[in-house]
């Protein structure tokens, strides 16, 4: 019967043979992106934006899907539209989280669009921030990184046994749990649909997708929500705090890009 050492090792072992890749494939973004920037530049903000949502619609690496909704964000903003330039900020941080550029236009825009900062400061944000702080393919990395910290720990406990390499197995096995919380977290959320609530001041949440429905609530604008499904023009959402119900799609902005 194999030991439980041995099946731990050919664990590790088959785990680490699965490498992530770092490779950021750049296909022909720049000359695509020409003709949109020569529009922006010429003051032709819509027709900038035309280029850049078709370009969207492409696949693209994250990154590149990133710099494509700052740019609209920054078209939607020039032409006017302060809430759906929030929203697509929204989009390129998620998609790039450490995109300063989008995180400082992001928070510009919700000041003079008079809403609450997007980072709250509060320990549920911080945490947040943290987790999607590094993109999928780090994330995979870092898993790689604390499988290898603890395999070492276990080799060392096979080898020379003791209450030392005991303890330290022990932490190393923490270490790797440590280090695959973003990937787990990014997983479990990777099916979410957050949406932006763009109807400014706010937008009555509704039990049924019908105006004639007596309003549940108010979701005010900047509020990020879950898309849970759809009928018609209308959207059904759940908030924060678990209450669900149905607002019309204009109101509301996918940030899932």
């Amino acid at each position: 019967m194999m030991s439980l050492r041995t099946i731990l090792f050919s664990a590790l072992f088959c785990l680490c043979l699965w490498s992530p890749s770092l490779a950021n494939p750049k296909p022909q973004l720049e000359a695509d992106n020409e003709a949109a920037v020569a529009a922006y530049r010429s003051g032709l903000y819509e027709t900038a934006e035309g280029h850049w949502r078709k370009l969207l619609e492409e696949p693209r690496p994250a990154s590149q899907r990133a710099v494509l909704c700052y740019n609209l964000g920054n078209a939607t903003w020039r032409r006017g539209d302060r809430m759906e330039a929030v929203g697509w900020y929204t989009a390129a941080i998620r998609l790039s989280p450490r995109h300063e550029d989008a995180h400082a236009n992001l928070e510009y825009a919700r000041r003079e669009a008079a809403l609450d900062p997007a980072d709250g400061g509060d320990l549920s944000a911080t945490l947040k921030r943290l987790l999607w702080s590094v993109d999928e393919a780090e994330s995979q990395w870092l898993v790689l990184l604390g499988l290898a910290v603890f395999g070492l720990a276990l080799l060392g406990e096979a080898l020379r046994g003791g209450r030392f390499w005991v303890r330290l197995s022990i932490l190393g096995f923490c270490v790797a749990a440590l280090c695959s919380t973003p990937l787990v977290w990014q997983t479990t959320h990777a099916d979410t649909d957050p949406m932006l609530i763009v109807a400014h001041p706010s937008i009555a949440l509704r039990a049924e997708p019908a105006e004639e429905h007596t309003p549940i609530a108010q979701l005010s604008a900047g509020v990020q929500v879950e898309r849970v499904d759809e009928l018609g023009q209308w959207v059904k959402v759940e908030t924060d705090n678990g209450q669900r119900g149905w607002l019309p799609k204009e109101a509301a902005f996918s940030v899932k890009y």
